[in-house]
Formats: C-alpha cells, structure tokens, sequence
C-alpha cells in the first residue's frame, strides 16, 4: 500500500461513520482537524521511517508491535489538544494507526517484534 492509501483509508472509514451518525442525529461528529489527526496518524508508520522494499519494511522500527504500543500515550497527549471529542479522535488516531500496521500485515507482512525476534506476521 502506499503512504496516501494507509492515510486516507482510516480517513474513509471516520467519514462513513460520521455520515451514519449526521443521518441519525443531525449532527457531525469530526470535523475537519480530525480528520487531518486521524490521516497522519495513519500515514505515520511510513513517514517515520519510509521503505520501499518489503524487507526495509521488515527492519523498520516503526512497523511493529512496540511502536504501537508506544503511539499510544503520544496519541492521548495529542489528542487533548482538541476542544471537542478528545477521547474520541485519540481512540481514532490509535485505531487509524493500528490498521497501518494490519494492512502492513495483510500485504506482505511486518516484523512484529523487530529487533527481538524475526518473526513476520
């Protein structure tokens, strides 16, 4: 996949969802800033450390678990820079980042626990 598809596609998917919640309340849920939030969370994989084979991708320490888990209390801290809905565009910047990482996954595999282990998933 490339860099504009794992951005946007998280991007689709908040913009589905906000359209069933405009239809059911009246009212959108995201605006635009969230929606920039969620794209960048989701391209940030391959903007921190780009590849353009899949084993540069093996080695990339920002395609395992580990970042992941790392992305998390930074996404938070971010996330309280927005007025309206917080928790929710943390919970979607985590969620936009976890699905780079699955489509990764899908598509060639990552080296999930790189430098501690080889294994591809």
């Amino acid at each position: 996949m490339y860099v504009l598809t794992h951005a946007l596609s998280p991007v689709v998917l908040c913009a589905a969802a906000d359209v069933l919640v405009l239809e059911a309340t009246g009212r959108r849920l995201l605006r635009g800033r969230h929606y920039l939030a969620v794209g960048l969370a989701g391209a940030l994989p391959d903007l921190l450390s780009p590849h353009l084979s899949l084993a540069a991708r093996y080695s990339s320490w920002s395609h395992t678990l580990w970042f992941l888990l790392l992305f998390v209390p930074v996404a938070l801290v971010v996330s309280r820079r927005f007025k309206e809905r917080p928790r929710l565009v943390g919970t979607l910047m985590i969620l936009a980042c976890a699905f780079h990482l699955f489509c990764d996954m899908i598509a060639g595999g990552i080296a999930w626990g790189y430098p501690f282990t080889s294994d591809t998933i």
